[in-house]
């Protein structure tokens, strides 16, 4: 409880690496996951983001995830528990042309939620990662590594989400924490990002979502 109040009131760092990073790519790699998912693709271009659920054959839920679009692919990114179903279901699918890749134990990820996250950001980053639109990403550099900057923020507060390779993520952590001295940074557990969620009303899958629950049983009609 505590680190969910610092977050609402300055900023909080997790390390979500947990996650699942599926990358999806090949000349038909639109047509195939636009026909795997319940959210419409053609509605973000490259350097977008969308929240979007994996249905079984009877409508039920595998996985919510982000799709990332990039220029010439699609970084899908899912619960870690789902990760291995994920998978199977989509290589169940598999089209021609199409090339899935697991890059889940290549990539780290380290979320910064909370009304000062803008500013940390800008702080490490610089001006033009800092206004990010929401929902939307950018890759870009610090000190020489590459990093893929997202902004959405699974909780009631404004974040960045980051994406780097494995054996560079401590750098990237102890940046953050050394500059987020002076915005109130606080470390903070799976459990108050919980929190934040109920309070944004977002579902938690194996709470408010799974395969025996269908997205308008979930409110997830849109």
């Amino acid at each position: 409880l505590e680190e969910a109040q610092a977050v609402r009131s300055s900023c909080g760092l997790f390390d979500a690496s947990h996650m699942g990073e599926i990358l999806i790519e090949g000349p038909k790699a639109f047509d195939f996951l636009q026909r795997l998912v319940s959210n419409d693709l053609a509605l973000i271009g490259p350097g977008q983001m969308q929240y979007n659920l994996f249905l079984n054959q009877d409508g039920g839920i595998i996985d919510d995830l982000m799709v990332y679009r990039k220029k010439d692919s699609f970084l899908s990114v899912v619960n870690a528990s789902n990760k291995d179903k994920v998978l199977e279901w989509l290589n169940q699918n598999l089209s021609p042309e199409v090339t899935i890749i697991d890059q889940s134990l290549s990539l780290a990820l380290v979320s910064l939620q909370g009304p000062n996250s803008q500013k940390l950001i800008k702080k490490v980053f610089d001006q033009k990662v800092s206004s990010l639109d929401y929902l939307h990403f950018s890759q870009e550099n610090i000190a020489n590594r590459e990093v893929l900057i997202s902004r959405s923020g699974y909780t009631s507060e404004d974040g960045f989400e980051m994406y780097i390779s494995w054996d560079e993520a401590i750098y990237l952590w102890d940046r953050l924490k050394q500059e987020g001295e002076n915005f109130g940074l606080a470390l903070c557990g799976l459990g108050s990002r919980d929190i934040l969620r109920i309070e944004a009303g977002y579902p938690l899958y194996g709470q408010e979502i799974d395969e025996t629950i269908d997205p308008y049983e979930a409110g997830l009609g849109w």
